[in-house]
């Protein structure tokens, strides 16, 4: 495998070399703290509370016998018992802020990339996304004090606006600009959502709610990359599949 083809990425301009560092960083970041919570394992949100408790007992002492009967001497002691129970689940909010952040730049940057996609293909993608979006519930946020769905109108209304706009009409615009287009306009919605939504803990709860559809945006993305990876170790002078970099 030639240089040319192990450091691909070093003919990119560089706003593109920078966006396949601080991603290459993240996944990394991931990677880490998947292996050090799966090492603590159940450690990390549950601890061991020990329970002592005091029990009483009686002793028989002594015996002595009057006539044909035989009389026991009891004596009241006590004797102390302790065991561990586990505590409450304890969620940690770093870890929840931090999903919920690793989970938006990933959505953002495929955002970024989606707009350049044909017709089609791009509204499959939008659908898919929309699809995610309702899978986090936005009317259990209780926004401005609202129960029904529109919030969640009003955050699709947003980032279809702005998608569609770069796709039919900006279709050369750059991806970082972009990128920090669309990471403004979310920024703009979690601030809306950390002010004026009456739950306890949005995050969490959007966390709770749309998990799924990440996970399986993962599992999607591993099966399509795999075979490019046994490909690439395979095949001579193989060259990487170009994005839509403009």
């Amino acid at each position: 495998m030639s240089d040319q083809t192990l450091f691909f990425w070093q003919n990119w301009r560089n706003p593109y070399r920078a966006f396949y560092f601080i991603f290459l960083l993240l996944i990394i970041i991931s990677l880490l703290l998947y292996t050090f919570f799966y090492i603590a394992g159940r450690d990390t949100i549950l601890s061991w509370l020990p329970n002592t408790q005091l029990q009483e007992i009686l002793l028989n002492i002594d015996n002595f016998t009057k006539g044909l009967f035989t009389f026991g001497v009891e004596l009241e002691s006590y004797y102390v018992t302790e065991q561990f129970i586990a505590s409450l689940m304890q969620v940690h909010p770093w870890a929840m802020y931090g999903l919920i952040s690793f989970i938006s730049l990933s959505v953002v940057l495929l955002l970024s990339l989606i707009t350049a996609l044909p017709r089609f293909w791009y509204v499959g993608a939008m659908a898919l996304f929309i699809l995610m979006l309702a899978s986090f519930k936005f009317d259990l946020l209780e926004m401005f004090g609202w129960r029904n769905s529109a919030f969640f109108m009003i955050v699709v209304a947003l980032y279809a606006g702005l998608s569609y706009y770069f796709h039919a009409f900006r279709n050369h615009t750059s991806l970082p600009v972009q990128f920090f287009s669309f990471a403004g306009l979310t920024l703009i919605i979690a601030l809306l959502i950390a002010m004026f939504s009456t739950t306890s803990y949005p995050a969490l709860s959007l966390i709770s709610h749309g998990i799924i559809i990440p996970v399986a945006l993962s599992v999607v993305f591993i099966l399509v990359v795999a075979q490019e990876i046994v490909h690439g170790f395979f095949v001579p002078g193989y060259q990487r599949g170009r994005i839509w970099w403009r």
